[in-house]
């Protein structure tokens, strides 16, 4: 339908039907992609308080986390504080490093899952388990080694949060007559056009 160099989009499905005539069609997938979207978001909201509440009531978290008003029966700050936090990295983070953040954090528990099952078999040899995962050694450091070295895949790429966060903050006023940087597929040149031109004409020449 659409070489596969034109569908470098956030929306690459509506695209090709948008490009292939079915604009129609395109406009239903926009919006069951938006719905779907929200929903599994819903549904992240909802689990984070859960997870919170079991990690603080393990110690793995400050015990306001398990606390649990008479009035609500349930825990409220594990789902505020989550709703907040999402709700201010949308206004101010980047998608790209907002990906990245998040494949790189999913990376690291499974590095992490590895890593205690390999720190288990020594330290609890006894332990009750009802599935033992074969060839450990191998299976354990390998999962270890590949999950960093797709992190640092992902971090060597694109990913500097610090620095755009710190870019996407201070550009306005560090910048206020220039265009934004290259990384928005501009110019980042942090002069005005007439005093670009100034600066690039030859000596004696006229403006």
């Amino acid at each position: 339908m659409v070489k596969y160099s034109d569908l470098g989009v956030a929306d690459p499905l509506a695209k090709a039907l948008d490009v292939a005539g079915y604009k129609t069609v395109g406009w239903i997938v926009s919006l069951g992609a938006i719905v779907s979207m929200s929903a599994v978001l819903l549904v992240f909201q909802y689990g984070q308080p859960r997870i919170f509440f079991a990690m603080a009531r393990d110690g793995l978290l400050p015990p306001w986390a398990a606390k649990s008003p008479r009035t609500a029966a349930c825990p409220i700050s594990p789902r505020s504080s989550p709703a907040r936090s999402s709700r201010f990295w949308a206004l101010i983070g980047d998608a790209n490093e907002t990906y990245n953040l998040t494949n790189i954090g999913t990376l690291f528990a499974f590095a992490l899952v590895s890593a205690g099952v390999f720190v288990l078999r020594f330290t609890e040899p006894d332990r009750p388990r009802p599935f033992r995962v074969p060839w450990f050694w191998v299976t354990t450091i390998v999962s270890v080694g590949l999950c960093i070295y797709v992190m640092l895949g992902f971090a060597a790429r694109d990913l500097d949060p610090l620095r755009g966060l710190a870019r996407d903050w201070t550009g306005p006023v560090s910048r206020p007559t220039g265009s934004s940087t290259a990384r928005s597929g501009r110019s980042s040149n942090r002069f005005p056009s007439s005093l670009a031109a100034r600066r690039s004409a030859p000596a004696g020449a006229s403006t």
